[in-house]
């Protein structure tokens, strides 16, 4: 759960800027920062979506930028 509210939490996090992580610039979209944090944290989209509670194709479908979820 630990993992989970980190990732969200620098996901959400837009308004930073000139900020660097790992030689990636943290201000980018959501489907680019949800995929680079998923591989920091080594997680597959299913071990991803068991956590947040959503099916995996959900989770591909974000990173695919083809949905987005609503906040």
């Amino acid at each position: 759960m630990l993992i989970l509210n980190i990732i969200f939490i620098k996901i959400i996090v837009t308004n930073v800027t000139n900020c660097i992580s790992g030689g990636r610039d943290i201000n980018m979209s959501f489907n680019e920062r949800l995929k680079f944090l998923r591989q920091k944290f080594k997680l597959t989209q299913g071990e991803l979506a068991a956590v947040i509670g959503i099916r995996p194709s959900a989770v591909a479908n974000y990173e695919a930028k083809r949905n987005e979820p609503s906040f």
